[in-house]
């Protein structure tokens, strides 16, 4: 059943963006729920919805293998990773794609595994040596995954999929070993970005929940977690957007800006356009 609110399920909310432009040129609104304070589409996109969107991803293969793991480097959830967590030992990074982060969690010391929904996104990071499963969270869960616990799970830019978010954090607190730690990395839905552009720019047409600091707190908080870091970070991207730049110089003006302040934090985490948090799994 799809619910409306991917946290709370309640149907009580409130219009909070009316008319969001989607990639395929329909619109829907944005509503935030009354009790968790998530952002979330309405309607929602259903199962076939999502099957079909993974399903033309899938079909860009050669775009995908050109991605080459080993070229990312660490940014300031590894940053925070290294410094916030002790125990280097099985580490899960749900939704990697080529598996650049278990590259990053390999060198922080961590015996890296990855899950992937692309088939072809996954083999690519399966030819360059890295651990990574084909599968979706928290429904498709290759086994030998799940025979295992973790001292981090980390989840960076894919939370915004989870059909329900309630039950995959839950599941997510059952795969960490006891005061194991999640990472979360993501934009928020109330960044001054989305005053400009539509909610479904950066992810696509079926994204079920936009977090915001406020949401995630709460929702990790019922999930059986305590919030240990919270980072906002002003993204790169929001520079040249802000400049109206022409496209040929937005590369080169992010990548400027980038390198001088993308770890400064935000003076206001909630308006943040991106933010890391660092939460642990709570004693029983």
């Amino acid at each position: 059943m799809l619910y409306d609110c991917p946290f709370c399920h309640h149907r009580s909310a409130a219009l909070y963006k009316k008319d969001q432009g989607l990639r395929d040129g329909q619109k829907r609104d944005i509503r935030i729920c009354d009790e968790c304070g998530t952002l979330y589409p309405y309607p929602r996109a259903d199962g076939n919805e999502c099957g079909e969107y993974l399903s033309r991803a899938g079909e860009t293969g050669a775009d995908i293998c050109c991605a080459d793991p080993r070229k990312q480097r660490p940014d300031l959830a590894a940053v925070l990773i290294g410094k916030t967590v002790r125990d280097k030992g099985a580490a899960l990074d749900i939704g990697t794609f080529t598996g650049g982060f278990c590259h990053v969690l390999e060198g922080l010391g961590f015996d890296a595994y990855g899950l992937e929904p692309q088939e072809k996104a996954a083999e690519c990071a399966r030819e360059q040596g890295l651990k990574v499963y084909t599968g979706s969270f928290p429904d498709d869960i290759p086994g030998e995954l799940m025979r295992r616990k973790y001292s981090l799970i980390s989840v960076l830019e894919s939370c915004y999929y989870f059909t329900d978010l309630r039950e995959s954090l839950e599941k997510i607190n059952g795969m960490l070993e006891k005061d194991g730690f999640l990472a979360i990395k993501c934009h928020q839905g109330k960044s001054r970005y989305y005053n400009k552009y539509s909610c479904f720019e950066r992810y696509g047409d079926y994204v079920q929940g936009i977090p915001t600091a406020d949401s995630l707190r709460y929702c990790l908080g019922k999930t059986g977690f305590r919030v240990v870091k919270v980072m906002g970070i002003n993204s790169a991207d929001l520079l040249p957007y802000g400049l109206g730049l022409i496209p040929a110089l937005t590369g080169f003006v992010s990548r400027i800006y980038n390198w001088l302040f993308l770890r400064l934090t935000s003076l206001d985490i909630r308006k943040a356009d991106r933010l890391v948090i660092i939460a642990r799994k709570a004693g029983q």
